[in-house]
């Protein structure tokens, strides 16, 4: 579902003109997958310190 999503958010103009329109689209995937995966941890800590304290 992750990466489904990454690649909506890596086609779309918004992101594109963000990135830079010279990169390939494998590229921008990758990058969008890196930045999700970096996104899901900072949640995942946050959910995991409120549940602790």
């Amino acid at each position: 579902m992750i990466f489904e999503v990454c690649i909506k958010i890596s086609s779309s103009e918004r992101f594109i003109n963000w990135i830079g329109d010279g990169l390939d689209k494998s590229l921008r995937t990758l990058i969008m997958f890196i930045i999700s995966l970096n996104c899901t941890y900072f949640f995942t800590r946050i959910t995991y310190q409120i549940i602790e304290s």
